[in-house]
């Protein structure tokens, strides 16, 4: 029979679950009021774990709203009854922040009989923390019955002293730009259980803003303040021994009103070229500006499209190179920006009237080093220029040491100020190449800074250990005429390569280049060819296992025709011999081989004196 209890005790379960506790067991079955077993009145607890590690819980009142205070109990008490062997209990508690409490085990329970359980509350909870879950959960690791009954917090603490004086910590004494919504912290009070909060424009506090009494945290979100103003405030904290007196008074001062938003555009007019001028050459395009507050920036356009970057400096000015473009009506346009974001612009309207034709010259990258306006911006590669390890003429190369997937890039000009390329004065793309040691599969493509799509040449192979010269009509790479800005060269084999570049130029349009194949540019292409060097689409396409691969030559040649899979390993070569100029064809047999994309490249030497090699590649699918 347990000892009769006394007012000062707080009830969790005699006969019925108290109120404001709450079940909240997990993985268990509990049946409140279970008349199998009870150590005194009608019924008990009766708790059926669900799972081995299931718990019953039970919470103080709503979530976040109360709690218990350790400080007015001695410890916990109740009686407990295990139908069957082996059962060992863990008690802890639990608050709704997440603080953490000792677990207390009652070590194993005889079976059969009830067992009174006392715990000191110094044992459960040695900090003093609030308390608003308890749970006991049976730590065998099996699924097991027990029954609770006469469930309390016990005995009577003596009564708390009077809280101490609290002391404010944010805002600090005397802070200012504080905003009009601040958060109020104070430190916590020994024992307290509320705090009274004053806030007045006074530092006498003979009127208040906030006279907030029963605060139950630290912390008072304060609204409703003005700009600019002084404000006092201070704390006390209460327990049922008393209230405290008031802590130190803080001052603070809000935040000033924002300044009305800038909404007066700057002004801006262009000082050259002239409205309705000719010009030609490189021409300097400048603008005079100014803000009523502060002047960001002028943007120069000409028709539309950025010239170089925004000037944040005076001069305001810009180059423009007129060569570059075509003759005729060209609108300039000066945007000035200010710190607000105001935008202004000014616009005059000129005439390009460049008396030379277009240029014959080819336009250099690489020549024994890096050609100005050029600028280096590969990736995954280690580029070092003026290479004396092999070269294809002059004293020099570009050696290029490109991780997978890397590339060699040349951008035309720094980034943010490019040098356009027109390439309509332009009719290939020309390089020599080195293999390395071990060969490459060339990958080749244009690009500019408006991020437009351009085809590519893929897959075209440059054995190791020896130079080739590379051209690649502008046709195949720019069909669309684009402006460049940067050329890619690159290995596509997916992995780590060592290869040699030399003689890198853009070739004039005044010279005359063969016609070129079409290919499937998603894939693979060569580069230049005669007009009848022809590859054409296997047949039939997909295929299986069979398929013809017709091909015409311009010229007798030295013939190479050879099929590579995707990861570019050659598994078959169908012709390797010198054959007569005309129409030719060869079957190729993919019984032995995986179904998947395959890539035939055809690769002709003329034999003439100085004659380079002509290469196309392409495509096809075997389907089993």
């Amino acid at each position: 029979t347990p000892p009769p209890d006394n007012s000062t005790s707080l009830l969790v379960y005699d006969d019925a679950l108290q109120s404001p506790w709450m079940n909240n067991s997990w993985s268990a079955s509990t049946t409140f009021g279970s008349t199998e077993q009870k150590q005194s009145g009608t019924s008990s607890i009766k708790t059926t774990l669900t799972s081995a590690w299931g718990a019953l819980s039970l919470h103080y009142g709503a979530w976040g709203v109360q709690g218990i205070n350790p400080a007015s109990y001695t410890g916990l008490e109740f009686a407990v009854y295990a139908p069957a062997s082996g059962t060992s209990l863990s008690i802890f508690f639990e608050s709704d922040n997440g603080q953490t409490f000792p677990k207390v085990n009652t070590g194993t329970i005889a079976a059969g009989n009830w067992k009174v359980i006392s715990i000191p509350m110094s044992q459960l909870n040695p900090n003093g923390l609030t308390i608003n879950r308890i749970s006991i959960q049976e730590i065998s690791g099996s699924t097991k019955t027990f029954y609770i009954d006469n469930f309390k917090f016990s005995g009577s603490a003596p009564a708390p002293s009077v809280p101490a004086t609290p002391t404010l910590a944010s805002p600090s004494n005397g802070s200012t730009n504080v905003g009009l919504n601040p958060s109020l912290m104070w430190n916590a009070s020994t024992g307290a259980a509320t705090y009274r909060v004053q806030v007045s424009a006074a530092s006498s506090f003979s009127t208040t803003l906030f006279d907030q009494a029963g605060v139950s945290g630290t912390t008072f979100g304060a609204s409703g303040f003005s700009n600019g103003a002084a404000y006092y405030w201070r704390v006390n904290a209460t327990n049922a021994s008393g209230t405290s007196g008031w802590s130190g008074t803080s001052s603070f001062t809000t935040v000033a009103a924002a300044p009305p938003p800038d909404t007066t555009k700057p002004t801006v007019s262009i000082t050259a070229p002239a409205n309705g001028g000719t010009v030609s050459g490189t021409v300097t395009i400048g603008a005079n500006a100014s803000d009523n507050v502060k002047l960001a920036g002028v943007q120069f356009k000409v028709n539309g499209a950025n010239q170089g970057a925004e000037v944040t400096a005076s001069p305001y000015q810009t180059s423009w190179n007129t060569t570059q473009v075509a003759n005729g009506s060209y609108t300039v346009t000066a945007v000035a920006r200010d710190s607000a974001g105001n935008l202004q612009s000014a616009v005059v309207t000129v005439t390009v009237a460049n008396n030379a034709p277009a240029p014959s010259a080819d336009l250099s990258v690489y020549d024994d080093a890096l050609k100005n306006p050029w600028i280096n911006s590969s990736w995954t590669a280690t580029v070092s220029f003026n290479s004396t390890e092999q070269k294809a003429s002059g004293s020099s190369s570009i050696k290029v040491d490109q991780g997978a997937w890397g590339g060699l890039r040349f951008h035309s000009g720094a980034w943010g100020s490019a040098v356009a390329i027109d390439p309509s004065k332009y009719s290939a793309i020309s390089f020599a190449i080195h293999g390395g040691s071990v060969g490459i599969s060339l990958g080749v493509f244009l690009a500019n800074d408006q991020n437009q799509s351009f085809p590519a040449v893929k897959y075209v192979w440059v054995a190791a250990n020896q130079w080739k010269t590379m051209t690649f009509p502008m046709s195949q790479l720019n069909p669309n005429n684009q402006t460049v800005h940067s050329l890619v060269i690159q290995d596509m084999s997916g992995r780590v390569r060592t290869y040699y570049v030399d003689d890198i130029k853009f070739v004039s349009a005044t010279q005359t280049l063969s016609k070129a194949v079409d290919g499937n540019s998603e894939t693979a292409e060569g580069g230049s060819t005669s007009a009848t060097f022809e590859l054409g689409q296997n047949y039939p396409n997909p295929f299986n296992p069979m398929t013809t691969i017709q091909y015409s030559l311009a010229a007798p040649a030295n013939v190479k025709m050879e099929i590579f899979n995707m990861i570019g390993q050659r598994v078959e070569l169908l012709v390797d011999r010198q054959q007569s100029s005309g129409s030719h064809q060869v079957s190729f047999n993919g019984s032995l081989l995986p179904s998947g994309v395959y890539f035939y490249r055809l690769t002709a030497q003329p034999l003439g004196e100085n004659a380079q090699p002509l290469v196309i590649m392409k495509k096809m699918t075997l389907t089993k």
